[in-house]
């Protein structure tokens, strides 16, 4: 089969085309990674949101043990966020994890240590998922 010169200019086109949209693919990632938008992309995954919680965990129980130690008692959540008479909470945050439930804040008892908890992503207490810290191996 012959080629023609108009084969030859439309076969010529069509590689331009393609690296064309190929560079213009490739400007518009680099555009994501270098204005910070492309690390939102997957912030809605399941590790993000684990970390995200674990982080939490460990800032309310933090809060929890300044104010056991400043009150003499083991605080709920309700007591860390309730300003004392110069304004200040121990906690400032929402006591909501990544997946829309309230964290808890059980106090010891003889079978159990003092622990924050999230339900995790099933959003149910006392299932597989929960997050606890500190954790039980710690």
């Amino acid at each position: 089969m012959t080629h023609t010169a108009s084969d030859r200019v439309g076969d010529r086109f069509g590689r331009w085309v393609a690296r064309f949209a190929a560079t213009l693919i490739l400007a518009a990632l680099g555009w994501l990674v270098s204005y910070g938008m492309w690390p939102t992309v997957g912030s809605n995954s399941y590790g993000a949101r684990r970390e995200k919680a674990l982080s939490d965990l460990q800032a309310i129980y933090g809060s929890a043990l300044r104010a056991q130690t400043d009150r003499g008692t083991w605080p709920t959540l309700d007591d860390l966020r309730t300003p004392d008479e110069s304004g200040n909470a121990f906690l400032e945050m929402e006591p909501l994890d990544p997946w829309e439930s309230e964290y808890r804040l059980p106090a010891a008892t003889p079978d159990s240590p003092a622990r924050a908890l999230s339900a995790g992503p099933d959003r149910r207490f006392g299932t597989a998922d929960d997050l606890v810290f500190p954790s039980r191996e710690q």
